[in-house]
């Protein structure tokens, strides 16, 4: 009895969890996983650029000089590329979760993002586009899919 235990634990252990891998598109995840991955890239935002103000306060580096400095760009450009990519996953795998069929989930956060992007550069539209983003955004967040 006691072998059939720590084969049966040893089974459960070795399964990967869907969607558990926030750089790849590895399944569907559920609202709490969704949450949890925006407020995790919240967290890192907020240390990432705290810890970048204290440093530009202490070499007293002010707003005109941060142009001259390719590093300081190279560095945040790389940051918010890597957040908007989570970003990015994490509605895949949350629609993914909603409708079941992960090309059609690729698709449609990439049309969310690309509407959202277009939208905040043409001003009559601006408000209309956050308004929309806001909505798919709770639509996310409180939609019960597949995936608890």
């Amino acid at each position: 009895m006691d072998t059939e235990y720590n084969q049966e634990k040893n089974d459960n252990s070795s399964t990967i969890i869907e969607g558990s891998n926030m750089l790849k598109i590895d399944g569907p995840i559920g609202r709490k996983e969704f949450v949890k991955t925006y407020v995790l890239l919240a967290l890192c935002s907020i240390v990432f650029y705290t810890i970048l103000a204290l440093f530009l306060n202490y070499f007293d580096i002010n707003f005109p000089q941060i142009t001259y400095l390719p590093w300081f760009i190279l560095i945040v450009l790389v940051v918010n590329l890597l957040a908007l990519y989570i970003s990015l996953l994490n509605y895949v795998k949350r629609i993914y979760d909603l409708t079941g069929d992960k090309q059609h989930s690729i698709f449609y956060t990439i049309a969310i993002f690309i509407g959202t992007i277009a939208a905040s550069f043409i001003p009559v539209i601006n408000v209309l586009g956050l308004l929309t983003s806001i909505v798919i955004f709770m639509m996310l967040l409180f939609k019960k899919g597949q995936t608890v």
